[in-house]
């Protein structure tokens, strides 16, 4: 399924544009933030001046971080937590269909609604697990989120750098990962063997377990030693999480085209309301419809569904999708 900037949302959106500050390599280092990059502002609008600390300690050290944002390094853009800032990287750099991939992406991280108590998050695993070798809720809706985003972030899925999901020839590989305590002595080792279904779900966990960390410590006592560190550690160690990524073959979400028809449509459920959920419905266009009637991609709407609409209201919509 293809996916374009028809897509947006009902909410109002700032963009901002953070970029890289000029000591950003030694300020990341500084702040034990490995393989990652510094940027500034993260608190101005992206219309006005933006500035930062610039002075040292006296090691030498860029450490006054007040308004610095530490993400991967190369990263085009990133969401904020509540969904209405969209922060894009050095976009002048960049060409039109890459800033394209950048909002599709972003966007659709918020449009998949997987956040604490949003509508479609993720139950699986436990909130505070007491053990760091189980899989929190939060890494399972880590995961797919990412995995839908990167997944729809392309107008040309079998092209682009994650290969193509109908490529069943897919290479597994195996994860090692050790496991140490706040000092850095290990605790525990383990290893575990991908069992991908397709091209596509291998190249995007791949895109996101790009690096072997030293020693193949990902998890130091309470603290991740890079970027996702979640993914090899959880996978290695909790075979839940493992098989959950394994079965993960395509982005099965409520909203991978990012409609805000859709959107709307959610939220009005979630008020058990069945006038405005009639409303939303009659708003619907011949792409959303298209969409939610492919039940293997549309779970976690369907799903809402069942649970909070009356069977009046769910015939209702059944209807609206038969005509097309």
């Amino acid at each position: 399924m293809s996916s374009g900037l028809t897509v947006a949302k009902q909410r109002s959106m700032c963009s901002r544009q953070p970029t890289p500050n000029h000591d950003s390599a030694a300020r990341a280092s500084a702040a034990s933030k490995s393989g990652q990059t510094a940027y500034f502002d993260t608190v101005t609008d992206y219309r006005y001046m933006a500035d930062y600390d610039d002075r040292v300690n006296a090691s030498g050290q860029p450490t006054r971080n007040e308004g610095i944002y530490f993400g991967r390094t190369g990263v085009g853009g990133f969401m904020s937590t509540d969904g209405n800032d969209l922060n894009v990287v050095n976009p002048k750099t960049r060409s039109d269909s890459a800033l394209a991939e950048v909002f599709i992406h972003e966007v659709q991280h918020d449009a998949d609604q997987h956040q604490s108590g949003k509508n479609w998050e993720d139950q699986s695993g436990p909130g505070r697990p007491t053990s760091p070798y189980v899989a929190p809720r939060w890494v399972y809706n880590g995961y797919q989120t990412e995995f839908r985003a990167y997944w729809m972030n392309t107008e040309d899925t079998q092209r682009d750098n994650f290969g193509f999901s109908g490529n069943t020839r897919v290479n597994n590989r195996t994860i090692n990962a050790v496991y140490a305590n706040a000092a850095g002595a290990p605790q525990r080792a383990g290893s575990a063997n991908t069992n991908f279904r397709n091209g596509r779900q291998q190249g995007i966990f791949s895109h996101m377990f790009r690096t072997e960390a030293p020693g193949n410590i990902y998890r130091q006592g309470n603290s991740w030693t890079q970027s996702y560190a979640y993914l090899p550690h959880h996978y290695v160690f909790d075979e839940n999480f493992r098989a959950m990524v394994d079965n993960m073959a395509l982005p099965a979400a409520g909203n991978l085209i990012n409609s805000v028809r859709i959107q709307d449509l959610s939220d009005a459920m979630a008020t058990r309301n069945a006038n405005r959920v009639r409303a939303a419905v009659d708003e619907l266009d011949s792409m959303d419809v298209n969409y939610l009637n492919d039940r293997s991609l549309t779970q976690d709407f369907w799903d809402q569904a069942r649970s909070q609409m009356t069977q009046a209201t769910v015939d209702y919509l059944l209807a609206r999708l038969a005509r097309g």
